[in-house]
């Protein structure tokens, strides 16, 4: 499988036919599909061809709709990824074709797995997310670069260390290793490494959710109890004011008796 974690250094492609030439140029195959999606184009990444079509598993259809551009992933089919503007459209493609060689390297996974815990060993990490990190240097750059900065690193740390920006610190073997990683990749490998979520971060991420969608509903509860304690109050109130106000014009106007109850109370008398 062709690499393709790297990014291209440039004005980004804004026609299809740009967006094919980029490819292209990338190492991958792509073409204009007119007969399959009118103005889109076909991306894989090997030569495998079923009758002249090439394999489904490995491809990646993209095709415009009015302003925006569609996505067929290829893997699921019917599965459409909208995305707005075509250069997300690529760099989306450039993603689920990065999958696809993932998928291709499973023979691998265990010796990937092995060299990324020796590096942390080395590096002393034993968190999960620093782990995670190197795991994904190891797998979306290369072991060979891993080794590379891992020596970096220790050469930094003979010399006595790197300091964080503020310079109030000095930074961890780790950190050293993380910062001369970055400085040394393009832009597609940092997307690749740092910029996607952790399991962790997105442990930490659901877990604030969670305790933000607590917190306004247990706010949202207080004002409703506000709320209604106000209003009890109120009718309260208003009776009390209506008893007072009854009480007032008792004392002021005492009760009398109506002309026909003075008849009726005459004539059962007599």
């Amino acid at each position: 499988m062709i690499p393709i974690h790297r990014v291209w250094a440039g004005k980004w492609p804004q026609t299809r036919d740009e967006a094919v030439q980029w490819f292209l140029d990338q190492g991958l195959h792509a073409a204009p599909c007119d007969d399959i999606r009118p103005g889109g184009f076909l991306v894989w990444l090997d030569e495998k061809l079923a009758n002249g079509i090439p394999l489904r598993e490995h491809q990646v259809c993209v095709w415009p709709d009015g302003d925006r551009w569609l996505i067929d992933d290829g893997w699921t089919p019917g599965k459409l990824i909208e995305r707005t503007g075509l250069r997300h459209t690529v760099l989306t493609v450039c993603w689920r074709l990065s999958a696809a060689i993932r998928v291709d390297a499973r023979a691998t996974v265990a010796e990937r797995h092995n060299e990324t815990q020796r590096i942390a060993t080395a590096l002393g990490e034993t968190e999960q997310e620093p782990i995670t990190l190197i795991g994904r240097v190891v797998r979306d750059v290369s072991l060979d670069f891993a080794n590379e900065v891992l020596r970096a690193t220790d050469e930094v740390e003979a010399q006595g260390g790197m300091l964080v920006k503020d310079g109030s610190r000095r930074r961890t073997k780790g950190g050293v290793f993380f910062q001369l990683a970055r400085a040394r990749m393009n832009r597609w490998q940092q997307f690749c490494v740092f910029a996607r979520p952790t399991k962790v971060e997105m442990k930490r991420r659901a877990e604030r959710e969670a305790a933000r969608a607590a917190q306004a509903e247990a706010e949202a509860e207080a004002k409703a109890a506000e709320a209604t304690k106000a209003a009890v109050e109120a009718a309260k109130a208003a009776v009390e004011a209506v008893e007072a106000a009854k009480a007032a014009k008792a004392q002021v106007q005492p009760a009398t008796r109506s002309p026909m109850v003075e008849y009726r109370r005459k004539r059962n008398t007599s």
